[in-house]
């Protein structure tokens, strides 16, 4: 099996493990509260503020090395950045004080997700970093839009009031995923595919746990 298959596999695999999981279900039927959506927007922050400095290291790690990578990145950078304001700014909207979210500890499998991703993309390599923006995109663009309309016909918003992450990442990850997906197919050393089918696999574990994350059982 060729790493395209492989590729293809696991993304099946895990995206129909994902949407069987009871959160997703609940967001994507609308049936979770303002006060769980407000917990899952505050969960997501780290993620997204860590999200363009992750791919600053990796793009650190790479050098000359690979154009493709360095551009990609480069530009995805450019893209992506200032994107954990849409989060705050979608609290905000529901009346929450923002201030003491940025230094909030993350839940544990957040902390998990960025610890293993720091250290693959510096330690590993760079192209590791590709498989936290390829599973966060696939979900973005598969439930992210979903989800936001359905939770905004639920809570009798508009789809931009309150939702502006989760909407506004559904069409544009959607690309995003194509484009990763051609960048791939630049990638032909063996133990690169291996380390980065590795990554994306952690990454889809890591993210499925977030969403299966119960605070109050700890």
């Amino acid at each position: 099996m060729n790493f395209s298959d492989r590729l293809d596999l696991l993304t099946n695999q895990s995206q129909i493990s994902i949407g069987k999981l009871k959160k997703v279900q609940a967001m994507l039927a609308g049936a979770i509260d303002q006060q769980e959506y407000i917990k899952f927007l505050v969960v997501l922050y780290p993620i997204v503020s860590n999200f363009c400095p992750l791919m600053a290291i990796a793009a650190g790690h790479t050098g000359g090395k690979n154009p493709k990578i360095i551009n990609y990145l480069y530009d995805h950078i450019y893209e992506e950045r200032g994107h954990e304001h849409l989060v705050l700014n979608d609290l905000k909207s529901f009346d929450i004080d923002t201030t003491p979210i940025p230094e909030l500890p993350a839940v544990p499998p957040v902390q998990a997700m960025l610890a293993y991703n720091y250290h693959s993309a510096s330690h590993v390599h760079p192209a590791c970093v590709f498989g936290m923006m390829y599973v966060l995109e696939i979900m973005a663009s598969v439930f992210g839009g979903r989800a936001a309309r359905s939770l905004a016909t639920t809570l009798n918003r508009s789809s931009m009031e309150g939702f502006s992450f989760l909407d506004s990442h559904g069409d544009l990850d959607e690309d995003h995923v194509i484009n990763l997906r051609e960048l791939f197919k630049t990638i032909t050393d063996p133990n690169v595919q291996e380390w980065l089918l590795n990554s994306i696999k952690m990454n889809f574990y890591l993210f499925e746990k977030i969403m299966d994350y119960q605070e109050d059982a700890n």
